[in-house]
């Protein structure tokens, strides 16, 4: 190591230290005791800390770092630690710096677009960069360097991970990864506004935010709009890449912007009137600095009641969270209105940035409100983890956030980290840069972004099949995209067959068997549906496969006392008289003959039986059906015992025959023939 190499480190020692002496350096057994410390903060806090990744991995990784300790620099040592606390993967469970070491920022903000990374906003010593497409970080991939920074931080899922890029602006950590030279400098390959691809050296700068006082290493501002930069310099410092307008500027209300730019400090509600929409921006969950939460919310859609908009848009894409607690009152005014809403169509935008809080907002929106979800996934699913605790350790410079409640929001069987989205609007930097919206502007345009089952109840079986196909080929290659949850599906089929739609109901569980072939439910629905439109056999074919699919599920004897009606000809009619046998049996080649006293044997040579005609013999005995049987084909017999045992239910079977029902039916295989008996 070059003498001048030494001196700078000292130096930033020194600083980072904030005043200790260099005895006061943290050594390996302060490391190692805050470390185990980390350790039992969060086994006796989170409510599950190894759900994910394994209790006997996580501490075999912690024997491993302690064994390291005395080959790692002091941010090795911290990066290491975080990288530990987040491969738990929980968004609320994470290791922050809390040391000056760590207080040095690159003047660009960086902030991932669908079609790369971008800088967003730049200091104004830098301000040329904003809008610069980052194509190389200190010699290596994006993909390669962005990986590697998102491990450092906690994350339940990659949307939310896609957002966590604070140690990218951080020289300490990008020099501790060996992407940035020892004074922190690191060299980007980016592609300017005008295509020219070119080399730029970042220098970074101590923090001195007035927000956050200097010498600050946090990476809250991360959560802030894409707008605003590190903590270096106050907001008028920062040049954004729209429009070249300052941070500053969309700290105050301007509605010539989009509506998604007019204002990041706070909440917002904008009349569009033109567009016959409302649109709601909420950046977080609590009170604003003019306004109470709930002040807001009434305001607003006292606003609503006013312009009774066909489209009501809430904007949740930037909301990291906030207090949970007032979340009850927001819903409460779309409750009240639930009856008679103001507005015909209601649409939440979420995004990876949307988290905590917002979670549980998103959460009674789901259980409250009919609306539509665009975007992209919340940084978590339904049922996580949050309400975190935080734990100082002064001594390694650390600060621990750990959860301490999992909110479940869904059914409890819910495992996945996605929150479900109707229509994903991917975004592109182009699209920003000109204040275009994907999911707003397609809202306004009036493309058809509403949900599959809402689709289906208003405007029928066939408009909701078209935006199914539609969007299942546009976007199967989107990996947390899926289809509406079943029950939201089958809610739909159950309003369309409440009101006596039956068509259109029977679509929307068809689509529903295409998306789900292996739950029952589906095809059982189905079956209900194309029976009460007088489509017996479809209606059989769908019941059958309800049992194959499952045939332990409750609703079996339901529908096997549907599929017995039917697979008993109605002609066989035991102890109805011979009179009536033969008048219904006129047309299938009926013949009779006495047989012996009282006993009369007939024939019917064309009775339509499992879509084929087929000769039968009739047995009546006092003038009254007593017997009835089927001929069948020897080839057909192996499918038909299939059928039958799905039908009727289990068998019993003595040598060439199969019993079915207590010897109601038979399947005769030495005779070739089906025989009925009374039920």
């Amino acid at each position: 190591m070059s003498r001048a190499i030494v001196a700078f480190t000292a130096c930033v020692l020194a600083l980072g230290l904030a005043g200790r002496t260099t005895a006061q350096i943290p050594t390996v057994e302060d490391w190692r005791l805050d470390i185990q410390k980390v350790v039992d903060d969060l086994t006796l806090t989170h409510p599950d800390p190894f759900g994910k990744m394994g209790r006997t991995t996580f501490l075999r990784n912690v024997d491993s770092l302690i064994k390291d300790l005395p080959v790692l620099t002091q941010e090795q040592r911290f990066i290491r630690t975080a990288r530990l606390v987040a491969s738990l993967q929980d968004a609320h469970t994470q290791l922050e710096p809390a040391n000056p070491l760590f207080a040095q920022f690159y003047p660009v903000r960086f902030f991932p677009f669908d079609d790369g990374l971008y800088i967003t906003s730049a200091h104004k010593s830098v301000a040329s960069l904003a809008g610069a497409q980052v194509l190389e970080i200190g010699g290596h991939s994006v993909d390669e360097v962005l990986a590697e920074v998102r491990s450092i931080c906690g994350a339940d899922n990659p949307c939310w991970a896609k957002y966590q890029l604070g140690p990218l602006h951080c020289s300490s950590i990008m020099k501790s990864l060996g992407y940035a030279a020892a004074s922190g400098d690191l060299t980007l390959k980016l592609r300017r506004q005008s295509g020219a691809i070119e080399a730029v050296t970042l220098h970074p700068a101590r923090s001195d935010s007035p927000s956050y006082g200097l010498d600050a290493s946090t990476w809250d501002w991360v959560w802030r709009g894409e707008m605003y930069g590190t903590p270096i310099g106050g907001f008028d410092d920062w040049v954004s890449a729209y429009k070249g307008l300052s941070t500053n500027a969309f700290r105050t209300l301007d509605k010539s912007r989009p509506p998604h730019f007019a204002l990041l400090r706070s909440h917002s509600g904008i009349s569009i009137p033109e567009k016959d929409a409302y649109y709601i921006q909420l950046p977080y969950i609590g009170d604003g600095p003019t306004e109470s939460f709930l002040d807001f919310w009434k305001r607003a859609m006292a606003e609503v009641d006013k312009q009774r908009p066909r489209r009501l848009i809430v904007d949740m894409r930037r909301n990291t969270g906030g207090d949970g607690s007032v979340v009850n009152r927001m819903i409460a005014e779309f409750v009240k209105r639930s009856d008679a809403p103001p507005w015909k169509e209601l649409y939440v935008l979420t995004s990876g940035r949307t988290i905590s809080a917002a979670i549980l907002a998103l959460g009674v929106f789901r259980g409250h409100t009919t609306a539509s979800y665009l975007g992209e996934p919340a940084g978590a699913g339904l049922n996580s983890f949050g309400d975190n605790k935080e734990f100082d350790f002064p001594r390694t410079g650390m600060t621990l956030h750990v959860s301490t409640v999992r909110h479940d929001l869904a059914d409890s069987t819910d495992l996945s980290m996605y929150t479900p989205i109707d229509v994903p609007t991917p975004i592109t930097f182009a699209e920003w840069q000109a204040g275009k919206d994907p999911a707003v502007d397609s809202i306004l345009e009036g493309r058809e972004m509403r949900s599959l089952p809402i689709i289906a109840v208003t405007d029928g079986g066939p408009a909701m099949r078209k935006a199914y196909e539609e969007r299942k080929k546009r976007f199967s290659s989107v990996p947390w995209f899926s289809d509406p949850a079943e029950f939201d599906m089958i809610h739909a089929g159950e309003a369309l067959e409440s009101a006596k739609r039956y068509a259109d109901a029977a679509e929307v569980y068809r689509v529903l068997s295409e998306m789900r072939p292996y739950a029952w439910r589906s095809w059982d629905n189905l079956g209900n549906a194309l029976y009460s439109l007088g489509k017996k056999e479809e209606a059989l074919a769908a019941y059958r496969r309800a049992i194959e699919v499952d045939s332990g599920n409750f609703d079996i004897p339901r529908m096997r006392d549907i599929l017995v009606a039917e697979f008993r000809p109605s002609l066989f009619e035991f102890g109805a008289p011979i009179e009536k046998v033969r008048a219904a049996a006129v047309s299938m080649g009926w013949s009779e003959a006495p047989a012996g006293p009282g006993e009369v044997h007939a024939s019917a040579k064309e009775l339509l039986f499992l879509g084929k005609k087929r000769s039968a013999a009739l047995v009546f005995r006092g003038g009254v059906l007593a017997e009835a049987s089927i001929e069948v084909d020897p080839s057909e017999e192996e499918n038909l015992l299939k059928q039958m045992a799905i039908d009727l239910g289990p068998a019993v079977k003595l040598n060439d025959v199969w019993s079915f029902r207590n010897g109601a039916f038979v399947l005769d295989t030495a005779r070739h023939r089906v025989v009925f008996g009374p039920s």
